[in-house]
Formats: C-alpha cells, structure tokens, sequence
C-alpha cells in the first residue's frame, strides 16, 4: 500500500502518513485557490482566496525603519500580510513612511485605520475636514492598490454619549465615504471594526451603529486575555468563538435604524486586535499580575488549532504592543521565551503558510503596477489634490518569471501548498 509522508512543521515536527487519494483531493484543492493570482493588495476587495488567511500585526506605531514590517518579519520568522496603521491627525501619520509604500507594492495589505479625538457629529459636520481630506488623498497615493479603511473603530464602547448617536455614526460613514471619493480614492475598501461583544449587553449596540452591507466590506472584532478587563481565565476560543457566533446570529437580525438585515455573515470577518497580557503596566489601571506564561502559551496554541472551526475569520490582527506586546524573547526582566516561540508556531499555521505560497505565486507571475498618483506626505491643508511624490513602486521581492530565485520560489510554493492541503486532512498537528 502506497502512502504520501509530509512533514508538518520545520523542526522536528511529527510525520504521519496520509491516504493518497485524499491527499491528492486536498492538494487539487488548495493548488485551485492559486488559478487565477494576484497581488493581495491589488485583489478588490482584499479577501483572500479560499483556505488562506491574512498573517497580520501591528508594529511600531511611527514605523521607523528599525521596527517596520521587514524587522517584524526577522523577527517573527514569517511574512507579515496585513499591517495595521493609525493615521490619526498628524501628517507623519496621515502620509505612511515610503516603506509602508513598498509594504504595498510588493502585495503587502496597509490597514489605515482613521479617528481623531472628536465626537461623531463634529466629525460628520465636516468641521475636521482638512483632515478627511488629508486622509482621502493619501489613500488616493496608493492607487492602483486597495488600501483597507477603517473608521473610528469599536463604536459600541461610545454609543449614546453626547454627539455619539446611531445617527450621527450612519452620518459620519456617509461623509468620510464622501469625501474619500471626492478625493477619487475608489481603492479604499471599508471595515468595521466592532468591540464585539454580542453576549455582554453589547447585541443592540452593534445591530445600531451597523451602517448598512453596501457601505461594509470587512467586519472586524477586538478581544484581549488580560486582568485589566476581567478575562485572563478566558481561553483564545472562549473570547473568539462567542463574537463569531455572535456575528452570525445577527446576520439575519434587523439592523435598526436603517431597518435592513444585518448580513453580516456575508462579509469576511477578521480580528482586528487580540492579544495575551505579557505585562500589565500600560493599561491596567491597578497594578496586578500578568497571565501566567502557561496559559500565554496556550493561547496560542488554541488559536492555531482552532482556525479550521472559523472558516470565515480570514485576517488575525496580532496586537503586538502595550501590554500584549511580544517583542522578542525578553521584556524588561520578563522572560517572555515560551510564549514567543508558541507565537511564532502559530505563525505557521496552514491558511497562513497558504497566503505565503499565493503571495509568491503572484510575485513571480505578474509584474508590480506603477501608482497612478503621487503624494506621500505635505500636502497642503485643505487642498483637494496631491502634490508631493513618493517613491517609485521598487520590484517585486520575488523578481520575475526569469530570475534565479524561480526555483527556490516555486519550490515555497509547493511546499506550503502540500503543508496546507495537510492541514484540511489531518486538522492541526
């Protein structure tokens, strides 16, 4: 009897042996997601093919060149997908620094996450509109290459305070997808990234702010195992599992006011924040203990395993900072060793290693599109048009069809392929 051997992980990992016909049928599967390739920051609405999910973080919040998405990836031993951005009020935020640029060209997905520190309706009036103008032209630089927008994010946790109604955040999504096209920014594809607590009083809240599935394409939740917020005995499928079900409840539900289903099961879903506490210094507002390491370690580990029970989560958004910082093996005096090295295994889960072989695939057969605009930083206030340049998109990282690096590529590619039609076999190892 003939039998297929893979082996599962990079170091030392289990081998077991797989059925031939049902690896080949696992293959033809996974090998079908890539028919049709492209960069995923050029896909139109961001969402990854069948399988695969985006690998994403959030790094140093000004993105100096010692800590942007090529250090993180050293780092982590992994390819960062999807990197999250605050643009916020200031022109060094509002315009990313040019590696953010090449983050991009090179399939990389910016998440540019836009808030300042204003009500709703202030925000929706249009008294901030230097800012959203700002904001609109520098997603316009971008163009050809979608940039994923999100807008004052976790609303239910603002609900009902003054100039923070369910109106006036229907209002402020009107005006900022308004402005963005005024500025010819038709690259931005829209999330929303709820708190996301369906089970804890939050249901109504949600249903409320929902602004409606033709002004959504991503919907996006928070959760964190920390003391700070009463759920360190909470395990990573606990806080998960219940919001996902929870989105999937309402789907069918009436989103008042706008008094249409909700739908949310039609949208991808992804975390936009998650984290275990390494420490809790930075946002707990009485001194206590961390999660033990342990159960850092095991959150991870729930994580990885979990992902096939979750077939529309399609983005994780680490929140490597503050107190669910990861950072290398040691925090302060904080051997943080164990909980970094489960962090990076779960890195190499399969629907992650599924977006690096398509991410590779793409860079070898398609060249890197020049932007259509230019502007990366002073543009004038107010202004309704860019004036600045950027950096030329550089190469893609994987070269061309006839460069020396086409074998070592495909050969990436094949094996993240078999790693992944595994995975949709034998589950997680």
């Amino acid at each position: 009897r003939t039998h297929v051997y893979l082996m599962l992980s990079r170091d030392g990992g289990e081998v077991r042996p797989l059925a031939r016909w049902s690896l080949v049928v696992a293959l033809a599967q996974t090998l079908s997601v890539v028919s049709d390739v492209t960069l995923p920051s050029l896909i139109p609405k961001l969402v990854p093919p069948a399988g695969v999910a985006w690998r994403g973080g959030l790094v140093n919040q000004d993105l100096e060149s010692d800590d942007g998405p090529l250090m993180w990836a050293e780092r982590y031993g992994a390819e960062l997908h999807l990197l999250r951005h605050f643009a916020n009020q200031y022109d060094n935020q509002i315009f990313p620094q040019p590696e953010v640029y090449e983050f991009v060209y090179n399939g990389g997905i910016l998440w540019y996450n836009v808030n300042i520190g204003v009500t709703w309706a202030e925000m929706a009036s249009g008294a901030q509109r230097e800012i959203a103008l700002k904001w609109g032209q520098a997603v316009a630089t971008f163009k050809p290459y979608y940039i994923l927008v999100v807008p004052f994010h976790e609303p239910e946790k603002y609900l009902d305070d003054p100039g923070c109604s369910a109106e006036d955040y229907h209002n402020l999504w009107n005006y900022l997808q308004g402005i963005f096209r005024e500025q010819g920014a038709d690259n931005a594809v829209w999330g929303l990234n709820f708190l996301g607590k369906p089970k804890k009083g939050q249901q109504d809240k949600m249903q409320a702010v929902w602004p409606g599935a033709d002004k959504v394409d991503w919907i996006f939740y928070n959760f964190f195992n920390t003391p700070c917020s009463g759920t360190e005995d909470l395990t990573f499928v606990e806080m998960s599992g219940d919001i996902y079900d929870g989105f999937d409840r309402l789907t069918d539900e009436i989103c008042e006011p706008i008094g249409t289903k909700c739908d949310f099961a039609l949208k991808p879903y992804g975390i936009g924040a998650f984290g275990t506490a390494s420490r809790t210094d930075k946002h707990c507002s009485t001194p206590t203990d961390p999660v033990p390491e342990p159960q850092r370690v095991q959150f991870f580990q729930d994580a990885k395993a979990s992902m096939p029970s979750y077939p529309n989560l399609r983005a994780y958004v680490y929140f490597d900072t503050f107190d669910s910082v990861i950072n290398g093996s040691t925090i302060g005096d904080l051997d943080n060793t164990l909980t970094t090295n489960s962090y990076k295994d779960f890195m190499q889960a399969a629907p992650f290693l599924a977006a690096d072989a398509y991410l590779a695939e793409a860079r070898l057969t398609m060249s890197t599109p020049a932007p259509t605009t230019s502007g990366a930083s002073g543009v004038e206030a107010g202004t309704t048009t860019t004036t600045t340049t950027f950096p030329a998109a550089p190469a893609p990282r994987g070269g061309t069809a006839s460069s020396s690096g086409v074998r070592e590529e495909l050969s990436t590619w094949l094996l993240a392929a078999m790693a992944a039609a595994a995975f949709a076999v034998l589950g997680p190892t």
